[in-house]
């Protein structure tokens, strides 16, 4: 998902770093998707995100299944 935004990884990675600088009277309130690498704006409370879409999260699900075997 990642390239078809055209950010690499790292870059992906920065821009969630930068964002968190603008948020940083909530530090961790944008973080990356464990599977794309793509940035993830996170809400101020609740549970936080890991997947930037349902799509990233069924995919981890799914290799997470592959794993057990």
């Amino acid at each position: 998902m990642v390239a078809s935004w055209g950010l690499a990884r790292r870059d992906a990675e920065a821009l969630a770093e930068r964002l968190n600088e603008l948020f940083s009277e909530r530090p961790g309130l944008a973080s990356t998707c464990t599977v794309c690498g793509l940035p993830i704006a996170q809400a101020s409370t609740g549970r936080p995100r890991l997947y930037c879409s349902v799509a990233c999260s069924q995919g981890a699900y799914r290799a997470r299944l592959r794993q057990r075997g």
